[in-house]
């Protein structure tokens, strides 16, 4: 008896082990994931036109007077130590009247104007007067000493002035979303009347090379700078009015964009009494810079 009562308890002992819980897993919890943070830098557009609420906006026209097809010259590339206008009228072949540089830093550009000629024919009283055109740009020579300019546009100008006609030349100069730009102005006024204005402006397209990027023609114009590109006034007529007494005037704007330079203008009432500096349009701009004014030569009579 005392041999199954042994055995008896051996198996209750076994069966209460099999039916016991197991003994619990521990459980390791992570720390919850920390997020990253996001920082939102909002940067101005630096071809936006918000500033000119209202404005009639087209892209520039390009129609050069100078550099045209009909105008074309040829100026061979130079061998600078660096590419600066001082470097350049060392190395030019020609007397250099004008340089100017433009462009920013990364692509930069020089427009040189020189090689001056001219021709008076006393009998018919005329005098012809011949201008060498250059815009350059720097390339890096192949050894890495020195720099190459590489001539871009080339021109080469020929006006004929009688004894009465009066035409001037400006260079001009602004600081654009693009870097520095160049404006070729050309004022003439014939006998008594108003003056008249070409302009062809030179500046960086949008990639980054150097061209005539936008024309401009009218009467009577001011120039003036924004920080952003040319301003120019211009006179605007009511169908009844006369050349002399236009009851509104016009900001013509050019400006570099993402696609190309855009012309916007603005039309606002004249006053009378008021220079056109002194209208609320143009009164907060600034003046361009003015790199040189040429005169050219005009014929003679006794």
């Amino acid at each position: 008896m005392l041999r199954r009562a042994i055995a008896t308890v051996a198996i209750v002992t076994l069966v209460l082990a099999a039916c016991s819980e197991p003994a619990a897993t521990p459980v390791t919890t992570a720390p919850p994931a920390t997020t990253p943070t996001t920082t939102t830098t909002t940067v101005a557009d630096p071809f936006s036109l918000t500033d000119l609420p209202g404005a009639y906006t087209v892209p520039a026209e390009i129609t050069p007077r100078i550099f045209s097809d009909e105008n074309s010259g040829y100026s061979g590339d130079l061998l600078l130590d660096e590419f600066t206008c001082d470097e350049i009228r060392e190395e030019i072949s020609f007397e250099v009247l004008v340089c100017a540089e433009g462009g920013t830093n990364d692509s930069p550009f020089a427009l040189v104007i020189g090689g001056e000629y001219v021709e008076r024919d006393e009998e018919s009283e005329v005098a012809t007067t011949s201008l060498q055109y250059a815009v350059y740009r720097p390339v890096t020579t192949p050894d890495g000493v020195g720099v190459r300019a590489e001539v871009v546009i080339a021109a080469t100008e020929q006006r004929e002035m009688i004894t009465f006609d009066n035409v001037e030349l400006a260079v001009e100069r602004v600081d654009t979303a693009a870097g520095r730009a160049i404006a070729l102005h050309y004022t003439s006024v014939p006998g008594a009347g108003r003056a008249f204005n070409v302009i062809e402006m030179i500046g960086l397209n949008q990639f980054g090379s150097p061209q005539v990027v936008a024309t401009y023609t009218g009467e009577g114009v001011t120039e003036f700078a924004d920080g952003k590109g040319f301003v120019y006034s211009g006179y605007h007529y009511a169908d009844n009015e006369a050349l002399c007494c236009a009851s509104y005037h016009q900001a013509h704007y050019f400006r570099p964009g993402a696609n190309g330079w855009t012309h916007s203008r603005l039309t606002a009432p004249n006053d009378p009494d008021k220079f056109m500096e002194e209208e609320p349009t143009f009164a907060n701009l600034a003046p361009v810079e003015i790199i040189a004014i040429y005169e050219y030569a005009r014929g003679t009579s006794d």
